[in-house]
């Protein structure tokens, strides 16, 4: 089962979720975690991603308007992942275990290459397309991107203890 990171005042009914996904037996649980982990190496990203988020809060379907404005193809946005903020690592833990403790092994899906919006809101100067004023793909050239990455991925590492981590990397349209 892939979702999202719940917003924290879904954090129960998250629960009753995973109550029923171990019901009917499910075995994995995929958390798309991009923006919607609270990452204490770089709070930018936390403070960038509500932001972000509230962009696409101004109107149904502005997600979809701002995706298709573009002379080129853009990814699908995820503003709604972790309700629009993040949580906190504590919380998540927490959660993980939960889902853990339900017999459901936890891979964490951390956008990489593409859905990366969450990692360009504070670092543009890492977007493939420098004329995207809503990027959503960093360049894969520009080796500064990898040290924002891996140390996302270092502290994901950390909080979710995976045995597997999905990088995405899907709808990547730029070149």
């Amino acid at each position: 089962y892939r979702v999202y990171l719940p917003g924290r005042e879904y954090f129960d009914e998250f629960k009753k979720m995973v109550d029923m996904l171990a019901y009917y037996k499910y075995n994995t649980i995929i958390l798309e975690v991009g923006g919607a982990m609270e990452y204490k190496r770089h709070p930018e990203i936390n403070k960038g991603w509500e932001e972000y988020a509230d962009i696409f809060r101004e109107y149904p379907g502005k997600a979809d308007d701002v995706q298709r404005c573009m002379p080129w193809l853009k990814d699908s946005i995820h503003w709604e992942n972790g309700g629009g903020s993040y949580l906190p690592q504590t919380q998540l833990r927490e959660l993980i275990d939960y889902c853990e403790a339900h017999g459901l092994e936890v891979i964490p899906e951390v956008p990489s290459l593409s859905h990366s919006d969450y990692l360009l809101t504070r670092h543009p100067e890492l977007a493939e397309n420098p004329d995207d004023p809503v990027p959503d793909t960093y360049c894969p050239s520009n080796e500064a991107v990898y040290d924002l990455l891996f140390d996302v991925l270092e502290e994901v590492l950390e909080v979710f203890r995976p045995k597997t981590v999905h990088i995405a990397h899907d709808e990547w349209y730029t070149a």
